[in-house]
């Protein structure tokens, strides 16, 4: 019977850890880093598919082949069941994330010298807390892929909650503190009690919204027109101008829908759009973009810009080049808060029901504990700041506080048994 393994699977980034000798210890999944980015790429020769920066970084050198991430946003969706010749082989996304978690697996057992039957795996509180039968199924999803990966048990333990177990010996006794869990794909808050050595959940909740969804408000605002979108056609033997169908638009947008682009009907429907285009010129570099497979380039970019709404500048500038030469965006980072504003509003109205459901008045609350990369975003700061205003932030390992507390939980329950 193997050992237990903690794997905190995130939309963005991926994290796995195990307990040896009371201690624990983070797995190495690439190039001494704690953490790996959560992308798969599948070389057109039929190759052993690449994760991590690996992959990310063959995507940007040019390499033939398919690159996906943000795979964990597809569970629940009927994509999940869909398959797809990849690299000369039918692939449905079962297959796909049970590699990846196969691979962390793998790397796992080389770097601690056992095998692991068992793991404790983090979740959002909600995949989807608008359709609870879509959640269900986003979790049934996820074991499945846990069991196709070599697991024979799998323990779910809420994401928000982990971090909180993680802040156990970092945190003094406290009579309230709320995590802010801002993932790429979803936001998860737990209110927690410290009393001594226990931790007490007070209540969790969560939504669908991330920095993913960031990027793609960013990429459809600020980039996509430039290549079509919003902008006229005109059909074949009509007088009449209509908007460019915003689907394809939305998915170039979505990073986990990007590379199913890449076919011929979609080359199809672009060579109509250039066809029936007021302005070619627009649609023309919407088809280089997908001829020259540049969507998750473009996704990068407007990842980028996203991040540029924490510096003082008052503007930033997109670089197009990619696309077309001396093609550059420049977004005044007034207009880049103002699209992101409504998201912080979000936010702040999930942060007041998690405190009401505790019932704790924010003013009550000393410690916010920060997980994930958007947590540290300036609007998403503000926000936090408008919920607590007496609350400190924890100095917390934002990336890694979801594993070292499954992992926590890996060691205690070790202890009871």
């Amino acid at each position: 019977m193997g050992g237990s393994l903690a794997i905190d699977f995130g939309t963005s980034n991926s994290a796995a850890a195990y307990v040896e000798d009371g201690c624990i210890k983070h797995v190495q999944l690439e190039c001494a880093a704690d953490t790996i980015p959560t992308a798969v790429f599948f070389p057109a020769e039929r190759r052993d598919m690449m994760i991590g920066s690996v992959a990310t970084t063959a995507m940007i050198d040019g390499l033939e082949g398919r690159y996906m991430r943000s795979l964990k946003s597809v569970l629940g969706q009927p994509l999940m069941s869909e398959r797809r010749m990849i690299s000369g082989r039918k692939l449905d996304f079962y297959e796909i994330i049970s590699e990846f978690l196969g691979a962390v697996k793998k790397r796992s057992e080389s770097q601690c010298g056992h095998s692991f039957s068992k793991v404790v795996a983090g979740r959002p509180v909600f995949f989807d807390s608008e359709n609870l039968e879509k959640d269900a199924r986003a979790k049934s999803d996820l074991e499945q892929c846990y069991k196709m990966a070599g697991f024979d048990e799998i323990v779910f333990l809420p994401e928000p909650e982990a971090a909180a177990l993680s802040m156990g010996t970092t945190l003094e006794s406290i009579d309230a503190g709320i995590v802010v869990d801002i993932g790429g794909g979803t936001s998860d808050f737990s209110v927690f009690q410290k009393k001594k050595s226990e931790m007490r959940i007070l209540s969790s909740s969560g939504f669908r919204l991330g920095g993913t969804n960031f990027d793609r408000a960013v990429n459809l605002e600020f980039i996509m027109p430039h290549l079509g979108y919003r902008h006229p056609i005109r059909p074949k033997m009509s007088s009449e101008t209509l908007t460019a169908p915003n689907a394809i638009f939305v998915d170039l947008a979505t990073w986990q829908k990007i590379s199913f682009l890449y076919d011929k009907k979609t080359q199809i429907l672009v060579k109509e759009l250039v066809r029936d285009a007021v302005e070619p010129v627009l649609f023309k570099r919407l088809q280089r973009v997908l001829e020259l497979q540049l969507g998750h380039e473009i996704a990068f970019l407007a990842e980028r810009t996203k991040i540029a709404s924490n510096t003082e500048n008052e503007q930033t500038t997109i670089d197009l080049s990619l696309i077309e030469s001396e093609l550059k965006v420049r977004v005044k980072t007034e207009a880049l808060n103002s699209l992101l504003q409504p998201f912080a509003n979000t936010l702040i109205h999930a942060m007041c029901d998690a405190l009401a459901r505790a019932e704790v008045c924010g003013r009550d609350v000393s410690h916010v504990v920060p997980v994930g990369g958007s947590s540290l975003m300036r609007l998403v700061q503000i926000a936090i700041s408008r919920v607590v205003p007496n609350a400190s932030m924890v100095d917390a390992p934002i990336f890694t506080a979801i594993v070292d507390g499954l992992a926590n939980y890996i060691y205690k329950n070790e202890q009871i048994g």
